[in-house]
């Protein structure tokens, strides 16, 4: 088992509603949230992969941190996928990171070719969320990537 593979487990070990199955070379987690995600790690010989569902991000070898951080993000309730379906195909990915401030904020998509989109069918769209993870988690397993609140305005005289 590589090192960012055994990284991973010790860190989930931590979340007893995080449900973790594994293959030679993938990991994979989800929660026990009613409208949840699949959330995705392979490590591959070149890079380590991210999948949320059908969205996905590569890393190189050099920043497993970053792609330890982004699982867990995925396993999070400051992450969502909005996931938009043609028929019974999905075709569209994108997160949403939450704010201080509770907005929901775009952070990324992924589109598949529209000769696979049967445009004709019927579209639908759904929210998928885990919450097995919190903010504070992720800010203490990864405190290099600790984000400052931001400062209240002050109050005008």
């Amino acid at each position: 088992m590589s090192d960012i593979r055994a990284e991973l487990k010790e860190m989930l070990h931590e979340f007893p509603a995080v449900h973790v199955e594994e293959t030679d070379d993938m990991i994979a987690a989800t929660g026990d949230d009613e409208n949840g995600f699949r959330v995705m790690l392979f490590d591959e010989p070149e890079e380590i992969t991210v999948c949320f569902e059908g969205w996905h991000q590569h890393f190189p070898k050099d920043q497993h941190r970053d792609a330890l951080g982004l699982f867990l993000t995925g396993l999070a309730d400051t992450c969502r996928l909005q996931v938009f379906t043609r028929g019974n195909t999905d075709y569209k990915w994108v997160v949403e990171l939450k704010n201080f401030q509770g907005c929901w904020l775009y952070a990324g998509m992924l589109m598949r070719p529209f000769p696979a989109l049967a445009f004709w069918k019927s579209r639908s769209q759904r929210r998928l969320q885990n919450t097995a993870v919190t903010r504070a988690d992720i800010e203490r397993l990864f405190p290099e990537a600790r984000q400052p609140e931001p400062e209240e305005e002050p109050a005008s005289a």
